[in-house]
């Protein structure tokens, strides 16, 4: 590439695949930009300087009294070290003091990234235990609908963060769909244990494991935070007669999933065939 200097308008353009300056300090300084308060062309706006240090530093001196702003993502391809004040506690005679230590940034926002994500996951499971309706013989939650694309049995009040297994998309529901109140831990009417929910496609399930079955949000259900659910079916150890209930709910022995057996719908584990509902039971759901 040819080296050129170019004078256009108001702009000087450096054709060169290099650009050397052989001096310490590069000064940008429109004095438009300057605070009305400092017009003082004395006051120096030094923008990069290489210092006595051998090192490249940013406004140097602080010359840029609005500081330094970064816009968009920033790459750093090496630890991030900035001086920070920590306390060291007094020994004998000596009182405590500040001391200016090298911080690893990078290190320190992996960490608070890890802290913010463990802190989620335990606000999500305090919100989750407490929809739980705590009466004498049985907890129970509501919330609970029917999805009028993969007819799956699904926790709404996380709707719009599930997946469904027609299309991948958030499931399903419209005003009058099914709506329905489940048992959790204990219940009065008895119930089948082992029912958990999966916090990727927020589907009810019943698997050998929290990690099992073929989850519509990508690998196995993730039932690791779940809730334990009892589901009743004739049969089952108690009486159920005495609240309104749906029948007709069925396991998919492939995905582990429930799902309203009189609609049938596409299960994730066989690539859209139909559920299998060998060997479930009828269950019944109480409506809400």
């Amino acid at each position: 590439m040819s080296t050129d200097i170019k004078l256009e308008d108001n702009h000087v353009v450096v054709e060169a695949w290099t650009l050397k300056v052989a001096g310490w300090d590069l000064v940008l300084d429109g004095g438009d930009a300057r605070r009305p308060t400092d017009k003082d062309p004395s006051h120096l706006r030094r923008a990069l300087v290489h210092d006595f240090n051998d090192g490249l530093t940013l406004n140097y001196a602080g010359d840029y009294p609005a500081g330094v702003a970064i816009r968009g993502d920033v790459n750093i391809s090496e630890k991030l070290i900035v001086p920070c004040k920590e306390w060291v506690p007094g020994t004998g005679t000596q009182p405590g003091r500040f001391e200016t230590q090298p911080a690893d940034v990078g290190a320190l926002l992996s960490e608070l990234r890890t802290q913010v994500k463990d802190l989620s996951s335990q606000v999500a499971d305090l919100q989750l235990k407490s929809t739980v309706i705590a009466e004498a013989n049985h907890y129970s939650q509501n919330g609970w609908r029917w999805c009028r694309k993969c007819s799956g049995l699904h926790y709404a009040p996380n709707r719009m963060r599930s997946v469904c297994q027609a299309d991948g998309r958030p499931h399903a529901v419209e005003p009058g769909d099914g709506s329905y109140t489940l048992f959790v831990k204990k219940s009065r009417y008895g119930g089948q244990t082992g029912w958990e929910w999966c916090y990727k496609c927020q589907l009810l399930g019943h698997g050998t494991g929290p990690f099992s079955g073929s989850c519509p949000a990508g690998d196995q259900h993730d039932r690791s935070r779940s809730l334990g659910y009892l589901l009743w079916h004739p049969g089952a150890t108690g009486d159920a007669t005495d609240f309104p209930t749906q029948s007709n709910w069925r396991w998919c022995n492939c995905c582990y999933g429930l799902f309203h057996g009189d609609t049938g719908g596409s299960c994730a584990a066989s690539g859209g065939e139909p559920h299998n509902f060998g060997g479930s039971y009828d269950y019944h759901l109480q409506v809400s």
